[in-house]
């Protein structure tokens, strides 16, 4: 916490001066930006019913962060922890778990989420940064609009319309730290009906180093110190076109293709993974008038991971309509979607192997939604009911409500609650998993042959405020009450917590942001009641970013994490300064992790290996012509 204080010192020191050059716009900007993940339609973000947190490109940049799982850690209240090079934990509001099973991650629309294990492959994800227009993240329950395994959030990447990405960029980061470097390059283009870019990245990690007994409460099996086996290289190219065939209709189609290699140790373990993937996407938009329009986003998406003992396929199809249509008091989007999806999980080696049953499976997912904006008061007082019914080869019929309600007793307030109900569907793996011991001739089934979703309802409450020109406060309060608890997902009986979030415009040229969130939960274990010791109870994050003489960036985060049962808490400071000497020069260098030589961020509870998060030093160069 010393670290926090004399971070912030500076910041309340000039807070108190009078200064004339106040970036007053800055925030009454922020005020009215549009974000789409909380009503799947453009709404205002300050004037949501949702916990809504937005990344903007500038954050991106200033953060000298590399890649999207070390980006999340701007968001309020959200758990980030690196297990290993190519690893990461990541949650909201819930302890953290390797494959985030209750949050949705997205880019542009596109679901990442993989229904083999209920999770994401974080490694997989390569979007290029420079890229990314914004990325939006909702805290709390998406049920009632995006369907099952939201209970915790929804993170949509969305990536620049590509007549915003005119000319060519190349960019090159290399960091000391596990040898780490990132090239990227991009070529965009004007055509007679729109825009195109074309590009290519890689990013590429050494093997870092096993964690000490006193840094991590559960230790790898690994001696301390020893190089751990967590190396991780990934190459992606692909394509963006923006078409527009006349005011009314437009089309986007994007398709990515990438093949990496990862190390991966557990205690038992070790092996070399082989991912590979690639996907189609395209949709359509069409303004059928002033007030209605309608929406097609179709998908295939196919992705491959295959090491000397497992080898897992999955392809993806997912097409989706919905209608936004607004008339008097109503704002009404309604839609369906239908997904299939084929996994091949075979084994292929070994004793003590985890395996699936059947070994190919295709399941379907079919559903449709509803909901409808109702305004009251001169749009003081804003009604939203939405309901998300889904029909899945598991739990069979399933029904997400939620209703929201939000007040605005002027132009600089938005106070707000929700109440939802969400569910986390069992992954395949949960249902039909086993683990084979092929040498001995018997195996142990990881389930009991019930079927059951988790099932959690949200109650939220929320308060933004613009206290001056200056300051903009964004507070939340949460509770989730697990009614039902399913093959997996949670394991928790009742969690709720605080969040907020502050930003400060000091100068024209000085943005200052601090986060705060408090999370406590309990779960009944043989009839008691006992804290859920491996949720971290205090998050704290702040940013300063001073811009000085327009070509020189300053720019300083702080972030902390308390402790849990299996880890220690730890604090992180960045610097970063970028200088550009040229208009389409950067030339930057930023310090990460510069308060200790090496620290434990999470602990995979023997899923897969940990290693340390090391001081590193990252130089990068970014050129466009």
């Amino acid at each position: 916490m010393k670290q926090l204080v004399l971070l912030l010192f500076p910041f309340l020191l000039f807070a108190t001066e009078t200064l004339d050059d106040l970036l007053s716009l800055s925030l009454e900007e922020l005020m009215e930006v549009e974000v789409t993940t909380v009503s799947k339609k453009e709404t205002n973000a300050f004037k949501s019913s949702s916990s809504i947190y937005i990344i903007s490109q500038e954050q991106i940049r200033r953060s000298g962060l590399t890649s999207i799982p070390e980006l999340l850690r701007l968001v309020p209240g959200l758990h980030v922890g690196r297990l290993n090079g190519n690893q990461w934990a990541i949650n909201s509001r819930a302890p953290n778990t390797l494959r985030s099973r209750e949050m949705r991650i997205m880019i542009d629309g596109r679901d990442l989420y993989n229904s083999f294990f209920n999770g994401v492959y974080w490694d997989s994800i390569n979007v290029m940064l420079e890229d990314i227009e914004r990325i939006e993240v909702v805290r709390g329950p998406g049920a009632s609009l995006w369907g099952t395994n939201t209970a915790h959030g929804v993170i949509n990447i969305i990536t620049k319309n590509a007549s915003d990405t005119q000319g060519t960029l190349v960019s090159v980061s290399v960091g000391n730290a596990q040898d780490e470097y990132v090239t990227s390059a991009r070529y965009g283009f004007t055509h007679a009906k729109g825009s195109t870019r074309l590009y290519a990245t890689r990013r590429q990690f050494d093997r870092s180093d096993v964690p000490s007994g006193d840094d991590i409460k559960t230790v790898s099996s690994r001696n301390s110190g020893d190089e751990a086996y967590d190396g991780h290289h990934l190459s992606q190219a692909g394509f963006v076109s923006n078409i527009d065939i006349d005011l009314e209709n437009q089309i986007r189609i994007s398709s990515d293709i990438y093949k990496g290699e990862n190390e991966e140790q557990s205690k038992n373990f070790s092996l070399l993974n082989y991912t590979k993937g690639a996907n189609l996407h395209l949709s359509y938009e069409s303004e059928l008038s002033l007030n209605s329009n309608i929406g097609i986003d179709a998908y295939v998406d196919y992705f491959s991971r295959k090491d000397d003992r497992h080898n897992n396929k999955m392809r993806m199809i997912d097409v989706s309509f919905q209608h936004i249509y607004t008339e008097g008091r109503h704002s009404i989007v309604w839609g369906a979607e239908y997904k299939n999806s084929l996994n091949e999980a075979t084994h292929t080696g070994g004793d003590g192997i985890l395996a699936v049953s059947p070994e190919r499976q295709i399941d379907e997912v079919r559903s449709v939604f509803f909901q409808d904006d109702i305004s009251f008061q001169e749009k003081t007082i804003v009604f939203t009911p939405s309901l998300k019914y889904s029909h899945n080869d598991y739990t069979n019929d399933t029904y997400q409500p939620s209703l929201r309600l939000a007040y605005y007793p002027n132009e600089y307030s938005t106070l707000w609650t929700s109440a939802t109900r969400s569910e986390a569907e069992p992954s395949r793996l949960a249902i039909g998993g086993y683990i084979d011991f092929r040498d001995s001739g018997f195996i142990i089934p990881l389930h009991d042959g019930t079927i059951q979703s988790n099932i959690i309802n949200t109650y939220e409450f929320g308060y933004r405020q613009q206290l001056s020109e200056r300051l903009l406060l964004d507070n939340t309060v949460f509770y989730d009450d697990y009614k039902q608890k399913g093959n997996d997902g949670t394991d928790a009986d009742y969690i709720y917590g605080y969040e907020l979030n502050s930003k400060y415009a000091l100068l024209k040229e000085w943005k200052l942001e601090m986060s705060y969130a408090f999370h406590y939960g309990k779960n009944r274990v043989k009839g008691k009641e006992l804290p859920i010791n491996t949720l971290a109870k205090h998050t704290i994050s702040a940013s300063s970013f001073y811009t000085y003489k327009e070509h020189t960036d300053i720019d300083l985060m702080y972030y902390f994490l308390d402790s849990t049962n299996t880890t220690s808490s730890y604090s992180r400071i960045d610097l970063r300064l970028e200088h550009r000497p040229l208009k389409n020069l950067r030339l930057s260098v930023t310090g990460q992790n510069l308060l200790e030589k090496e620290h434990v961020e999470a602990n995979a509870d023997g899923i897969s290996g940990n290693s340390v998060v090391q001081r590193a030093f990252i130089a990068k160069v970014t050129y466009t012509f």
